[in-house]
């Protein structure tokens, strides 16, 4: 897909300091990639929220690597969610977070820019384009989470407006959303991991076929034991190696340890970065997820095989709505690639 056009310069005062708040390791790493890319100026300070667990072995990865001239990470929360003084750019990956629409409520002027936080971002950029509340597919929100939300969106589509909100991503954004976007003047940039990429690459797992894990059944989206039995399937060609999702616990990951024929990994770091080395002699597993996306394009020219199942309808419980099917069944991902 070619880039994304824009439509408007941007206004990012290189001279400035750009400050970036991370809520999750996918948003610190796309907040790297914004920056080696140039669009947020010359220095940028990342600010990891703290309370955030799964943030620690990331940076600690992260800060081993080449990081980009002009880039720092700080050591926590620090000023209210990051969110700087005098004007200066502020970076998120969340729009939908509690504490970036408090802030959003409280003065939504300067420049903003919204990085990567999963597929959950593609469900943000069409409820800009289209003037929704800025609900998560799966919110159950009382009125007063509703109307942060709806105060949030106009914040953001106000910047939108004045030409103050860039989009760096690497998801291909649907083309009719895209041009309603760019109609209101959200500034669109794309990303293909091309820092991540120049990266040394670790070793791949010795089994050929990793499957990576999804929280969906951990989330009550999924019944447990379709996908277990997907999740098996592949074990006909030989072992396999297992990737869990930060979130997975308890009954589906007992159920695969005690497999001879299956290896439980625990990364401590997203998949993007543990498993770029992968290459032509692995074949990569997943449900339609964020890393269908990423890892993919992370991988790109590698030749490595890469599967993307849909989600039938039979997996899915109650608690997954229209919203939720649609967004996470998987109809614009799945089939088979070489990345």
């Amino acid at each position: 897909m070619p880039h994304l056009a824009i439509r408007a310069r941007s206004s990012l005062d290189p001279r400035r300091t750009t400050c970036a708040w991370v809520e999750s390791p996918l948003q610190a790493l796309s907040v790297i990639e914004a920056h080696a890319a140039g669009r947020l100026g010359r220095r940028t300070v990342l600010t990891p929220r703290r309370s955030v667990v799964s943030l620690g072995p990331t940076l600690d990865h992260l800060r081993h690597l080449q990081l980009p001239e002009g880039l720092s990470i700080g050591g926590g929360d620090g000023a209210r969610a990051g969110r700087p003084g005098n004007g200066r750019t502020w970076v998120v990956g969340d729009a939908f977070s509690g504490q970036v629409q408090k802030e959003l409520a409280l003065d939504g002027s300067g420049e903003l820019v919204v990085v990567d936080d999963g597929r959950a971002t593609l469900h943000l950029l069409a409820l800009i384009a289209d003037g929704g509340p800025l609900l998560r597919a799966r919110a159950q929100a009382g009125v007063g989470r509703q109307l942060l939300a709806r105060v949030a969106a106009q914040r953001l589509r106000r910047a939108a407006l004045e030409h103050r909100l860039t989009v760096v991503t690497a998801y291909d954004v649907d083309p009719g959303v895209r041009e309603r976007l760019e109609a209101l003047g959200v500034r669109l940039r794309r990303h293909r991991f091309e820092w991540l990429r120049e990266q040394a690459r670790p070793a791949g797992p010795e089994q050929p076929t990793v499957v990576l894990g999804s929280a969906m059944v951990q989330d009550g989206l999924v019944h447990a034991p379709p996908y277990l039995d997907w999740v098996l399937s592949r074990v006909k060609d030989g072992p396999i190696a297992y990737y869990p999702h930060r979130r997975e616990q308890g009954g589906t990951l007992d159920a695969l340890r005690a497999r001879t024929d299956v290896r439980v990994y625990r990364p401590t770091v997203p998949v993007e970065l543990s498993l770029r080395g992968l290459g032509s002699g692995h074949r990569v597993v997943c449900l339609p997820s964020t890393t269908a996306t990423t890892l993919r394009a992370v991988l790109e020219g590698r030749g490595t095989r890469m599967d993307v199942d849909p989600v039938l309808d039979h997996w899915w419980t109650h608690l997954a709505n229209s919203s939720v099917r649609a967004l996470l069944g998987g109809a614009d991902l799945a089939g088979t690639t070489a990345a």
